[in-house]
């Protein structure tokens, strides 16, 4: 009853989660772990969607399974080939006489050999491959056209993840990633999965729900179950509960939790993650509509002196579908983030994110 609440709680607001607190990802994981062997994957979507948790959770089984010689590498500042390949040596412990692509194919060899008459299946997997995706194709890509070979020939597996970069890599016919895995589009929990994570680690601090069913579907609701978001309005209302000095999670902790700056703050933050300016005036801009269409965002554009291109709209249209904002039926655009329409209308900010992101828009243009 007197432990700081604060300080115990598992609730985690950044990086990925530890394996007591990885809930979900069932079907993502069970895809995976059975046919790794035979393909490689490839993992996008938005900022804080769980890329990253999901990595540590293969590379955890690939470790425990039974032939499998898998290798983590954490891409998120590996910038250059000799970044990756000296990360590469420190990882699988592998002298490395050159930073050139075609050494990677040594290496695996040289890798595989360890295993003797037990062959075993070789997994690199590689977090956030996004900067050196990028300084690849700058150079002929000639770093994944290597990866690709290795993979086609069976020589080892790669399970990757990244955002914008990796996705529009893996959707352009000239770049050596286009049907080189299948790919994996990471979106939100479902609402089984959400409610895990608020239930399971409040009952573990002896935490107590004033309505359970009440507060369970207002979590849900607001959230949208983006597990980030979810993990953050359940460490603030333990931040409230500690403030009292009870273990009680009460209905106008929720309340006034979801009015507060605080987490209008948090929730547009992690919500629209890396989308630019125009993404952004989109998302605001279209409140009003339900469902839409690329024709009605370009009229709603110039409606307010935007005159953007429509390959500038149908690319921003796919950056929100990336993030989980939007997600398309057909032709139409709805709200993949139920709850954000209303947390913008009860927010009262539409008018001035509108007019702020509207001129932010307009000087790019120039």
């Amino acid at each position: 009853n007197q432990v700081d609440l604060t300080v115990v709680s598992p609730y985690v607001l950044s990086g990925p989660v530890p394996p007591r607190m990885f809930f979900g990802r069932d079907y993502e994981i069970k895809v995976i772990m059975r046919t790794v062997r035979d393909r490689s994957f490839a993992i996008v979507g938005g900022r804080k969607i769980g890329k990253t948790s999901i990595l540590n959770k293969v590379h955890r089984l690939l470790q425990q399974t039974e032939g499998y010689d898998p290798f983590y590498l954490d891409c998120h500042h590996v910038t250059t080939y000799e970044d990756f390949f000296e990360a590469l040596a420190v990882m699988s412990d592998t002298p490395i006489e050159s930073a050139t692509p075609d050494t990677l194919r040594r290496v695996v060899v040289r890798l595989r050999g360890r295993g003797g008459e037990l062959a075993r299946t070789l997994v690199f997997v590689l977090d956030e491959v996004a900067l050196l995706l990028r300084h690849d194709l700058q150079q002929g890509a000639l770093l994944f056209r290597v990866f690709r070979s290795l993979s086609q020939e069976g020589l080892c597996r790669f399970v990757f993840c990244g955002e914008r970069t990796l996705d529009g890599a893996l959707r352009d016919p000239d770049s050596p990633l286009f049907n080189f895995c299948s790919i994996m589009r990471l979106s939100y929990l479902t609402p089984r999965d959400a409610t895990r994570i608020i239930q399971e680690p409040m009952a573990a601090m002896g935490m107590l729900f004033e309505d359970p069913n009440a507060l369970l579907e207002g979590i849900i609701a607001i959230s949208s179950c983006h597990p980030s978001i979810v993990q953050a309005i359940c460490q603030m209302l333990v931040v409230r509960a500690n403030e009292r000095g009870d273990r009680i999670i009460r209905l106008r902790d929720l309340e006034r939790l979801r009015s507060s700056e605080e987490f209008r703050e948090l929730f547009l933050e992690v919500t629209w993650g890396n989308a630019t300016p125009l993404e952004r005036l989109i998302s605001v801009l279209m409140v009003p509509s339900p469902r839409f269409t690329a024709a009605e965002v370009r009229a709603a554009l110039a409606a307010q002196g935007c005159d953007t291109p429509a390959a500038e709209v149908d690319a921003a249209l796919e950056g929100l579908c990336l993030f989980s904002v939007l997600q398309k039926e057909r032709d139409r655009y709805t709200y993949a983030a139920r709850s954000f329409p209303t947390i913008i209308r009860e927010s009262r900010l539409a008018d001035g994110l509108i007019e702020g992101l509207r001129d932010v828009v307009a000087s790019c243009a120039l």
